[in-house]
C-alpha cells in the first residue's frame, strides 16, 4: 500500500510540474535571437572579403542591378535579425575610403581600381519602417561620366566599399558591416 501511495504521489507531483510548464509560453511567440543590423551583400563572401560581384543573377528576379536613364543602380540593402518587435530604426550609410585602399594596396583586389568620388551617389541615411525587417537603397553610378571623364577605365573592374554605421537602435553586426561593391564590364551592363 504504501508503495502503491508513493506511485500516486510521485504522479501528482509530475502532473503539477507539467501543468505548471503548460503555462509558459510556446517557443514561437518568444523573441528569440539577438537583433542585429547588418549588410545582406557583406555575407556575400569571396574569399576572406565581402566581395559583392555586379553583375550577379541571370534573370529579372535576381539580379543584383539594373539602368535607369544610364545609371547603373546597385542593390544594396540593411537587414535586422532577431525575433523582437520590428521597430523603426535608421543607419547611416557611407564609403569606406580606407579599406578599399587597403585591399588595392595588399593585393587583394589588385586587379581593380576605386570607384571615382564624383561617379556615383549613395544615400547619406536609411531608415527602415516600424513592421519592417529590412530595406533596400541603391549605389547609383553615372556610367555617361565614367566614359567621359574616365576613358581609361574602360574595361576595368570597379569597386567601391560601402558601409553602415551608427543604427539609432538594435546593434550593429560590424563583422558584416561593409560590403566590398566590385562593377565588371559596366560599360556593357544592360
Amino acid at each position: 500500500m504504501k508503495a502503491f501511495n508513493k506511485i500516486i504521489q510521485a504522479s501528482l507531483l509530475a502532473l503539477f510540474f507539467f501543468g505548471l510548464n503548460s503555462c509558459e509560453e510556446a517557443d514561437s511567440e518568444k523573441e528569440w535571437g539577438i537583433a542585429k543590423v547588418y549588410m545582406p551583400q557583406a555575407a556575400i563572401k569571396s574569399g576572406a572579403h565581402s566581395n559583392y560581384e555586379v553583375p550577379s543573377g541571370t534573370s529579372e528576379f535576381n539580379k543584383n542591378y539594373f539602368i535607369e536613364n544610364n545609371n547603373i543602380k546597385v542593390v544594396l540593402g540593411v537587414y535586422r535579425s532577431g525575433l523582437q518587435e520590428l521597430e523603426s530604426f535608421s543607419v547611416d550609410v557611407a564609403v569606406r575610403a580606407d579599406t578599399l585602399n587597403q585591399l588595392i594596396t595588399d593585393g587583394t583586389l589588385a586587379d581593380a581600381v576605386a570607384l571615382p568620388d564624383d561617379t556615383y551617389t549613395l544615400p547619406g541615411t536609411l531608415t527602415v519602417a516600424s513592421g519592417e525587417r529590412e530595406s533596400i537603397f541603391y549605389l547609383s553610378i553615372d556610367r555617361q561620366k565614367l566614359m567621359n571623364d574616365y576613358p581609361s577605365y574602360v574595361g576595368m573592374r570597379l569597386a567601391l566599399a560601402v558601409s553602415i554605421a551608427n543604427p539609432s537602435k538594435y546593434e550593429l553586426n560590424r563583422s558584416l558591416s561593409t560590403t566590398i561593391v566590385i562593377v565588371n564590364g559596366w560599360e556593357t551592363l544592360e
